[in-house]
């Protein structure tokens, strides 16, 4: 159980630098398995997406993966410049909405189309669900080496059978805790 634990933590890790990171580029990866048909996965904006799409410009990506890295500046350039193009364009944030989504946008001209699907979710959710069982279990850690009655505070061996209240492991003296005392009184009466 304990690397399951150890997996959530560092999927929680990187989902939080990806969702730091998503404020400064944007990340997007595209795998066209079909002419003009792909998918699709983004992280910009402290969001993720994953989508479908089909069609698109004319000449459409060749077939295979295609990985682009861009700062959020180029990308709010490029989406200036499409707005030529396609007048209904607007700002790249305004299209991060939570959960599923469709889009459809045809040229003016009739020449292509380009329409798809796609499901968005905030980058602080999964760093949050993932985060949670290993945060908790170290907390009882925590706690229940430093603050159970009876436990050597450096080191965590058991002292409870030691009466001199000295570790046999680490050669640390540990004064009785309050529960120590009450616990030893219960079980002399």
């Amino acid at each position: 159980m304990r690397w399951i634990r150890y997996i959530f933590a560092l999927i929680a890790v990187t989902s939080l630098c990806i969702w730091v990171m998503s404020h400064i580029y944007i990340i997007g990866a595209q795998y066209t398995y079909q002419k003009g048909n792909s998918l699709t996965c983004s992280s910009g904006y402290g969001f993720t997406t994953f989508g479908v799409s089909h069609g698109g410009i004319p000449q459409p990506p060749a077939i295979g993966w295609k990985v682009d890295i861009k700062t959020a500046k180029e990308i709010e350039y490029h989406f200036e410049m499409m707005g030529d193009i396609i007048p209904d364009m607007k700002h790249p944030r305004e299209y991060l909405s939570y959960g599923y989504s469709t889009f459809n946008h045809a040229d003016p001209g009739g020449k292509w189309t380009w329409s798809g699907a796609d499901f968005t979710i905030p980058l602080w959710l999964p760093t949050l669900l993932f985060a949670l069982w290993p945060a908790i279990a170290f907390t009882r850690h925590i706690k229940r080496r430093y603050f159970s009655p009876g436990i050597c505070r450096k080191c965590g061996y058991d002292l409870r059978g030691t009466p001199s209240g000295i570790c046999p492991e680490c050669g640390r003296s540990s004064k009785p805790h309050p529960d120590d005392e009450s616990t030893s009184t219960n079980a002399q009466t």
